[in-house]
């Protein structure tokens, strides 16, 4: 048997309604049905609690989706870092090289501009 407020039940007796119809609306109405400032306030409490799990659970996700970023930003910056090193030795090894080729190049000018310095000292004193 369902629970009823009586009140309620002869509230709607005294405004003129069925007393099928008196009894049904007061059944619905019951305490039973109805939530309490403390049900809300439990599952205010259950919701909050909820709230907070999710919370800590999406904070340890991101603080993990961060560590697994913060290593593979490094690993990209040691792998860019190896890569311009090269490039790097491979320039200088190229500088080196034209810096040996224009060395020969000017000692054979020198000695070129000595011949004819010797040469131009001959024809001067043969003239």
């Amino acid at each position: 048997m369902a629970t009823m407020i009586s009140e309620v039940y002869n509230a709607f007796l005294a405004g003129g309604t069925p007393e099928a119809e008196a009894r049904k609306a007061a059944e619905a109405l019951s305490a039973e049905n109805l939530s309490t400032k403390g049900d809300i306030a439990e599952t205010e409490g259950k919701l909050t609690g909820n709230i907070e799990a999710v919370e800590q659970k999406l904070t340890r996700n991101i603080v993990a989706v961060e560590e697994r970023l913060n290593q593979k930003i490094e690993a990209v910056e040691q792998k860019l870092t190896r890569k311009i090193d090269a490039v790097k030795e491979e320039l200088n090894h190229k500088i080196d090289a034209v810096k040996e080729e224009l060395t020969r190049k000017i000692d054979g000018l020198r000695s070129d501009i000595v011949k004819l310095d010797r040469d131009m000292a001959v024809m001067k004193s043969l003239l």
